[in-house]
């Protein structure tokens, strides 16, 4: 493995959405899993009616 190949890994990697940003001051949301946190969070409200 070669020794920069964790910032190459670094700088593939998405940016979070507001969203996600929005998230995160509540949980740990990685890029690309905000729509699923807001559908497993409003799943989960429901479920207590």
């Amino acid at each position: 493995m070669a020794p920069n190949s964790g910032e190459k890994n670094m700088q593939n990697q998405r940016s979070k959405s507001p969203l996600e940003s929005f998230l995160g001051l509540f949980t740990e949301v990685h890029p690309g899993e905000g729509a699923t946190v807001l559908l497993m969070t409003l799943n989960v409200h429901l479920g207590c009616f």
